[in-house]
């Protein structure tokens, strides 16, 4: 399993179909699972023992969330956020990633190098195997 999902949302959505008849409902209910916030170890993929807690700390962390938490501009004084539930979420996740968290989930840190591209380097997570 590459990452533990910490923030999940659940879309209902519908498709129409050809109904046989006036009576019949037209709409098919669809859904999807989508990881709105999600974590993961990070190994370097060099690594020699993989699965140690040593490797683990070495290699870190990474939080991420695909919501929009950089909405409030950052001013000073007291008239508070324009969108407080954005700003309770980049509060909660920065508090969260300062307690140095250790997810279960591993996820490998892969650099490959490109002398002459643009760009140079391209860095990507690979799912632990």
């Amino acid at each position: 399993m590459g990452s533990s999902v910490m923030l999940r949302s659940i879309d209902l959505i519908g498709a129409t179909a050809a109904a046989p008849t006036l009576q019949d409902n037209p709409y098919s209910v669809l859904s999807r699972s989508k990881a709105l916030m999600w974590e993961a170890g990070v190994v370097d993929v060099n690594s020699k023992d993989k699965d140690t807690d040593a490797d683990a700390a070495a290699g870190g962390a990474i939080v991420v969330s695909g919501l929009n938490v950089l909405m409030n501009p950052f001013t000073s004084g007291s008239r508070g956020a324009a969108f407080p539930e954005a700003a309770w979420l980049l509060h909660s996740m920065l508090q969260y990633a300062y307690t140095a968290p250790k997810p279960s989930a591993k996820m490998h840190l892969k650099i490959t190098e490109c002398p002459g591209c643009l760009p140079p380097q391209n860095v990507n997570l690979c799912p632990a195997t």
